[in-house]
């Protein structure tokens, strides 16, 4: 049975006393001290005139960090699609069917949720 690379430069350190390095391994750290984040996939959905202002584009995949909030996911977005920041101070959010009130503080996304960006509507 032949080990994988991965198990044999840890065999290596531990016999070259680098017991610490796995230590820190163990603990979810990288050798230099950072911790390594998890990337999370949230899907966003832009309606009405905020997917025009999009180009047309009604779904993005956000592909960031664990621990982000609906207020990073939309900065990400926004800066993706310019043109939206003139709705910016308008737009509701919905996360996962449930509107984000504005004035409390953002709320933290997992993996899978759905974000939705819903601009002002009218019509009669």
């Amino acid at each position: 049975m032949e080990l994988n690379e991965v198990e044999r430069s840890g065999e290596e350190e531990e016999e070259a006393g680098g017991a610490h390095h796995q230590q820190r391994r163990r603990q979810g750290g990288s050798p230099s001290g950072r911790t390594e984040k998890k990337q999370i996939t949230v899907r966003a959905l832009l309606f009405a005139h905020a997917r025009e202002l999009a180009g047309g584009v009604s779904e993005v995949s956000l592909h960031i960090d664990d621990g982000w909030t609906t207020a990073q996911c939309l900065e990400n977005i926004l800066t993706r699609f310019p043109a939206l920041k003139s709705l910016a101070s308008c737009l509701t959010l919905a996360l996962n069917d449930n509107y984000v009130d504005k004035n409390a503080p953002p709320m933290l996304v997992k993996d899978g949720d759905e974000l939705a960006l819903i601009p002002p509507i009218s019509g009669g």
